[in-house]
């Protein structure tokens, strides 16, 4: 049986990404990040949405998805400005 996954929330997301370029790649390690993030910051006083809502709880492949999406656009971004500057100087 297929399941149908929402995407991450924007906010969510974000974080993610700003979690991973501060050098936290790990799962297990950016999970407690996220949660603090979502109780704390986004839904601080609220209620807080269902362990179910994988917009606010993505599961660990969606994690590990965003974090090597990120690892890697960091990686062609430090390459393309690594050959800027050698065209340069030549």
């Amino acid at each position: 049986m297929s399941r149908v996954t929402l995407p991450m929330d924007s906010r969510v997301r974000e974080r993610l990404r700003l979690l991973v370029h501060s050098g936290v790649t790990r799962c297990r390690d950016l999970r407690p990040h996220l949660q603090q993030f979502v109780e704390t910051e986004l839904f601080d006083g609220r209620p807080i949405p269902p362990r179910t809502d994988a917009r606010f709880w993505p599961a660990d492949v969606t994690i590990r998805n965003a974090v090597y999406h990120d690892v890697s656009s960091v990686k062609f971004v430090k390459l393309f400005i690594y050959d800027e500057l050698n065209q340069n100087q030549n």
